[in-house]
């Protein structure tokens, strides 16, 4: 009944800017009702699920900004992570493979200097700082007590999965993006294998 007479209000929003069905039926889901409304309240005008989760981890990494392994952990680890999981069919993934995710996050965002020159460090990441916090942090454990998108398996604690399945497809979609942009970002002209190989 909450949920019918928070969407009516805005249903009936006279600004232009009314919900559309679809949308309505996605923010019967309170976690996206919850994203709705706080983006609401910054001005933001959300139409879609994806705009929803743009939103909330964009805002997860504003408030941060002053721990950058954290942005780091939700713009590039989290996606790796989600496309390994939707790679294998799979809505879990172990700590080991978790780790890796990790790893080849580093590998492709930050050990690769064109990527990371033209792509990352523009976005205000430091390098040193980084691979400093890799060394310090247990990445998977840094995962569920820091970010909570996260979560162990019951009765299994070497498994994890999100806390919603909406989270796995938004991030495995957001490493393909991120991939896709890195690639033409950081590859100018003469670099077309480089490319080619990078969004491969």
């Amino acid at each position: 009944e909450k949920i019918t007479e928070i969407l009516s209000r805005y249903r009936d929003d006279n600004s232009g800017q009314n919900i559309s069905d679809e949308l309505a039926g996605i923010l019967r889901i309170p976690l996206f009702l919850n994203i709705f409304l706080k983006s609401r309240e910054n001005g933001k005008n959300i139409c879609t699920r994806g705009e929803l989760i743009d939103s909330y981890t964009e805002s997860f990494g504003e408030e941060r900004k002053e721990n950058s392994f954290m942005r780091f952990t939700v713009q590039f680890i989290l996606p790796v992570a989600a496309k390994m999981m939707n790679d294998s069919w799979s809505f879990e993934i172990s700590r080991s493979e978790l780790s890796e995710a990790a790893e080849k996050a580093f590998d492709i965002f930050v050990r690769n200097e064109n990527v990371y020159q033209n792509f990352v460090a523009v976005k205000g990441f430091r390098k040193k700082q980084l691979i400093k916090s890799r060394e310090r942090f247990d990445v998977v454990e840094y995962i569920t007590e820091n970010i909570c998108l996260m979560k162990h398996a019951p009765g299994q604690p070497h498994i994890l999965h999100f806390t919603h399945q909406f989270f796995r497809d938004y991030f495995a979609a957001r490493h393909i993006l991120n991939i896709f942009q890195a690639a033409d970002i950081s590859y100018g002209y003469g670099f077309n294998d480089e490319k080619k190989e990078m969004k491969k």
